[in-house]
């Protein structure tokens, strides 16, 4: 029989009691490197308090009610159109505004209504953020806020479903969650900013190395009198950045030409003028990085970091004896080793401290180290087997020993006594828990790690072998293909040429389910001439073209000025992508709409001249939405159509700033500001928003029972919404991702936005999802 954690990773029937399940094992001993301190005290650490029964069911009904507004409250678009401000149901108000730029305050304001409102949606909502696979919207780091807010406020909802995350997303998604929680909210955005930071003046041009690099020297020379045998410092400090920075890689004669131009320089500083002179050009050289110094923030952080790295080398060289330049470069490295370990020793108390401390991290601990270590076994097993397509990709995920996420949590140790026991392996009988540790984690990495990653066929222990003329391809994952193109064409060119013609032929198939549209795309300036990119995109349009086809619809893409940026390129992916899973008469065009819509039949035999195509229509910098229904109820009226001749859907791609387009604006302001423009006043006491507008519009002209059925996608932060959660012919999605157009291939049906955020959230993987706090 299957462990239980498999069984739901599976996707078999969950244990109906597993809402009521109480941790009643002790704990495993969590002890890091011994190097932290002793073996803490053989006390069962404190139990997880789960609260009285009677306040657990107040709490979970509390502000739970039925009633609901008739009309939610509205507002105006960034345009000053009409638009509801909320949906009327919370749950369907998050469902329908985070995408991936969302920020952090919007969850922390959204989750706690959604969750009193209905708690098992508000979980699956945020479970479908992460979902990689079927109707899930791939925002990693929407997830990953989401589940940091379920941490802080339903700890043990968030421990006893960590097996299903792992089926939404992956595997890496458990250990990245509690280095979250660890180092903070924010840790990956601090990350990315350093490194940000750092590349600016690395990879910039040289006036920005120039200017640090007379700062250190400026520092190294002492007073301006000092005699300049400083150049050799100059150049020396240029080639250390260049090797550090890896953006040098001089080839032969390159190199010839540089050893020139450094011969050119000590012979002109033979003579007294021109040494005065060179010494002059760096005093100023430096008084000038010392000013931008002062006013340069992202100067001052890039000196901290690397001055530790070159300065001692830099002094090394200013040595009189080699016997002390050798010392001092000795200390260096003892200093820098003593500081690599004290960060992984603080690391390894911040984790123990944490884990011995806190009950709720405690628990989800011991809850995440139990599925790698059920996973693992059972692959094991399968390996025996020779089972290999039942290994699931624990192995791959599951932190290396001593990796940077065993640094910070100390996964390693726990999974390793889960999967070899002490009281079911006597040669650990009696070892002290240290010895154990070392033992059962070098154990793991040899009889486990290895042999299940190497029956993995994973391309990175192919790349770091060597051994490109074994890695097989069609093994290779859509983002790894991505990563990797590159180094594929470099190392092994003619095997990953064979196999990209292979793919052009339908004899061998090449991944593409974890990318999303417009990632593809831009995929296409590679290196590789856009090769990967397109059959990746052909692959992607077949997948789900089998899954099933949209009939007599037609996509609108938003290129108005406020869809800039991402956005934009979002918009035109999923707008070229519905374009080519639509049936005829419709294949192939797609409406642009900003200050005058129009119809576009993409031209173009591949994907690379189809996004050229794309590229050259009329751009616009306002957002006039009613113009597209207007103009589809203009051709309907001109051709005489009957109504069932009409289109019968429209995805919208957008952000939902539409411009302002109902005539009874102006009760807004009557009502907010309590008072009357002057001129007649319309004798409705309401204001219309845009679908509001359209729908008169199509029964003024006798389209009314054929007004289009219209798919809002949201693709920006923004809080416009355009109906409310019970209107008939409409449906609220948003996110990147090409996975929410599962829920109308071959729907010809009605749509209501509530139902379809139901429908996103119907899949099997969902039923095993459960509320514990």
């Amino acid at each position: 029989m299957k462990p239980q954690i498999l069984s739901i990773l599976k996707g078999a029937k969950p244990n109906q009691n597993h809402v009521n399940l109480a941790r009643t094992q002790t704990p495993t001993l969590l002890l890091g490197p011994p190097e932290i301190g002793t073996v803490p005290t053989t006390n069962a650490p404190p139990q997880v308090n789960y609260g009285d029964p009677f306040m657990d069911l107040m709490v979970s009904n509390y502000n739970n009610t039925t009633s609901t507004s008739p009309r939610p409250p509205m507002g105006l678009t960034e345009n000053s159109s009409p638009t509801f401000l909320t949906s009327g149901n919370p749950c369907l108000d998050f469902f329908f505004h985070v995408v991936p730029d969302t920020k952090p305050e919007y969850f922390n304001q959204q989750l706690p209504l959604a969750w009193s409102n209905d708690a098992v949606t508000a979980l699956k909502l945020i479970c479908n953020l992460r979902g990689v696979r079927g109707t899930g919207k791939c925002d990693k780091e929407g997830f990953y806020t989401a589940a940091y807010w379920l941490y802080n406020h339903h700890p043990k909802t968030l421990a006893y479903n960590v097996a299903s995350v792992a089926a939404f997303g992956y595997f890496k998604d458990l250990p990245e969650i509690l280095y979250r929680l660890l180092e903070g909210q924010d840790i990956r955005k601090t990350q990315k900013e350093e490194w940000q930071r750092i590349k600016r003046y690395f990879y910039k041009g040289p006036g920005k190395v120039d200017g640090l690099r007379s700062l250190k020297l400026g520092h190294l020379m002492g007073p301006a009198d000092h005699p300049p045998r400083d150049v050799k410092l100059l150049r020396l400090w240029e080639k250390l950045i260049a090797v550090k920075s890896n953006k040098k890689k001089l080839e032969k004669e390159e190199y010839k030409t540089v050893q020139a131009e450094w011969a050119a320089d000590r012979d002109e500083l033979k003579s007294d003028e021109a040494r005065e002179l060179m010494h002059q050009k760096i005093i100023d050289k430096t008084k000038n990085a010392v000013a931008r110094y002062e006013q340069d923030s992202d100067l001052k952080f890039l000196y901290e970091q690397i001055w530790d790295v070159f300065g001692d080398c830099l002094k090394s060289m200013e040595a009189d004896t080699e016997a002390e330049r050798n010392e001092m470069i000795r200390l260096k490295k003892e200093k820098v080793r003593e500081l690599r370990y004290e960060r992984i020793y603080d690391m390894a108390r911040k984790v123990v401290s944490k884990y011995q401390q806190d009950s709720n991290f405690q628990l989800l601990h011991e809850q995440i180290s139990d599925v790698f270590a059920e996973c693992l076994r059972s692959d094991m097993e399968c390996l025996k087997k020779h089972q290999r397509n039942k290994i699931s990709l624990a192995a791959k995920w599951c932190p290396s020993l001593d990796s940077s996420f065993d640094k910070a949590t100390l996964l390693c140790e726990s999974i390793a006594r889960k999967v070899f026991p002490r009281e079911l392996y006597p040669e650990y009988q009696g070892l002290e828990e240290a010895h154990y540790a070392y033992r059962v984690r070098d154990r793991l990495r040899k009889e486990v790690y290895v042999p299940l990653r190497r029956a993995l066929e994973l391309p990175e222990l192919y790349m770091t072998d060597r051994e490109w003329n074994s890695l097989p391809y069609n093994r290779v994952a859509s983002v790894a293909m991505k990563l990797y193109k590159h180094r594929f064409i470099e190392k092994d060119c003619e095997r990953f040429e064979k196999y990209l013609a292979e793919v052009k032929e339908g004899v061998a198939k090449i991944a593409a389910g974890a990318l999303l549209p417009h990632e593809i795309i831009a995929s296409l300036n590679d290196g590789d001439g856009g090769q990967v990119a397109e059959l990746q995109w052909k692959r992607m349009v077949e997948d789900l073209v089998e899954l099933g086809k949209l009939r007599n619809c037609l996509a609108v893409c938003d290129v108005s000025g406020s869809m800039e940026g991402t956005p934009m390129e979002v918009c035109v992916a999923l707008g070229l992508l519905v374009s080519e899973l639509i049936e005829e008469p419709w294949k192939g065009k797609v409406i642009t709409f900003s200050q005058n819509p129009q119809l576009h039949l993409i031209q173009g035999e591949d994907l690379s001249s189809k996004c050229e195509f794309v590229r050259r229509m009329e751009w616009g910098m306002n957002t006039d939405f009613q113009k597209v229904f207007d103009l589809i109820l203009q051709v309907a009226v001109n051709g005489n159509l009957k109504p069932e001749q009409m289109i019968k859907r429209v995805f919208v791609f957008s952000d939902m700033e539409f411009d302002q387009a109902s005539g009874h604006i102006s009760q807004f302001y009557d009502s907010y500001w309590g008072y009357h423009h002057c001129g007649q006043r319309e004798k409705s006491n309401s204001w219309e928003t845009d679908y509001e507008v359209i729908q008169r519009k199509f029964r003024e002209k006798g389209y009314g029972d054929a007004v289009p059925q219209i798919v809002f996608w949201n693709l920006r932060d923004s809080r416009s919404t355009p109906v409310t959660e019970t209107q008939n012919g409409v449906a609220l999605v948003s996110g990147f991702s090409k996975n929410l157009l599962k829920l109308f291939l071959d729907n010809d049906g009605q749509i209501r936005p509530d139902l379809i955020m139901e429908k996103a959230i119907s899949g099997k993987e969902y039923q095993h999802l459960v509320v514990v706090d």
